[in-house]
């Protein structure tokens, strides 16, 4: 299963997000006490979870690329470049940011794409952070293949209005697309509103709540892991389990513009706004 989660405009909320679905869905479910999690964090503008959790900034993303231009990727190959944050969730770290960031991720997002979409079925649960999805992101192999896409928006008219140009050039990803609205201050549109115009499944609304959100790397509080914040992650969470890898994937390698023919799914996104 691969789960991709970004935002349209700059990426406020994803990174936390992400990683703490990715800490939901892996705890074990009863009847598959084999079920794990990876997150990965592709974001071409830098990862966020080494700094934030105190790991080795040398073991991810960048220490994988070099090894894998001599060869290619399989779970043994991956697992050495795996770390596991404080919260238990085993992760691929993206490199701080700058050149680097946009290199490693142009390097790797193919390969994992196709290594992730081959074991889809074993169990394995991926999440992954590619932050801001334009048109020029290098992560779009990773968008193409994966089985659902979570897009964070901000649900007010400027919001709506880029979502609704996004998927104009991009009808054929309107099944695999769900939103998360971020609940801030302001005009906003109502869920049930987003979804009769767009057609798009709207998951829940994720309050703004940087306290709770900083805690998915590890160490947290009780009363944050009550919050509001946090209920809304086991909404996710509880999405994902929901949705069946999708056969027959077209996977788009990095530089090709033209947005290939999508195979549907079995399944689907859950609407939640009834």
């Amino acid at each position: 299963m691969l789960v991709v989660f970004a935002s349209l405009k700059g990426s406020p909320g994803v990174s936390c997000l992400s990683t703490a679905v990715a800490a939901r869905l892996s705890v074990a479910k009863p009847g598959a006490p084999g079920l794990v999690s990876l997150l990965v964090e592709a974001d071409p503008a830098g990862g966020v979870a080494a700094a934030r959790a105190g790991l080795d900034r040398g073991v991810g993303l960048v220490s994988l690329a070099a090894e894998v231009r001599s060869g290619r990727l399989t779970r043994a190959v991956v697992a050495r470049h795996v770390q596991q944050l404080p919260s238990g969730v085993a992760v691929l770290t993206g490199p701080g940011g700058g050149d680097e960031a946009t290199s490693t991720v142009n390097v790797l997002a193919d390969g994992l794409a196709r290594f992730i979409t081959a074991g889809a079925r074993t169990g394995l649960a991926v999440v992954v952070d590619v932050g801001r999805l334009g048109a020029d992101s290098v992560a779009w192999p990773l968008v193409d293949a994966a089985d659902g896409v979570i897009l964070l928006i901000t649900p007010n008219v400027e919001g709506v209005e880029q979502l609704a140009a996004w998927l104009r050039v991009r009808p054929s990803m309107s099944a695999r697309v769900a939103l998360v609205l971020r609940d801030v201050r302001g005009p906003q549109f109502s869920e049930r509103e987003i979804t009769d115009e767009l057609g798009t499944a709207v998951l829940t609304r994720v309050p703004d709540d940087c306290a709770a959100a900083i805690t998915a790397y590890g160490g947290e509080r009780r009363r944050s892991r009550r919050s509001q914040w946090w209920s809304t992650v086991g909404v996710i969470a509880h999405q994902i389990d929901q949705l069946q890898p999708r056969a027959g994937r077209n996977i788009r390698t990095a530089g090709n513009a033209a947005a290939p023919p999508l195979s549907t799914r079995p399944g689907s996104w859950t609407d939640t706004t009834s």
